[in-house]
């Protein structure tokens, strides 16, 4: 399954069948501390533009999927 973005071409994690709610919760932490450590070092905090260029803030948008 691909994101409803046409834009997107990476199938979505959370969509697929075989993987079990423990791969998902470690794929989730691992992929918010990927994006907070990238985010540190542009000296970005929650409150600013998000890294994907959506124009909303990194909290509203990347972000919160991955809590």
């Amino acid at each position: 399954m691909k994101a409803e973005n046409p834009k997107a071409s990476a199938e979505v994690v959370w969509a697929n069948n075989n993987t079990d709610d423990a791969s998902l919760r470690l794929w989730r932490e691992q992929s918010r501390q990927l994006l907070l450590s990238e985010a540190k070092a542009r000296g970005l905090q929650s409150t600013s533009p998000c890294l994907c260029g959506s124009g909303d803030r990194l909290r509203d948008c990347c972000l919160r999927p991955l809590r």
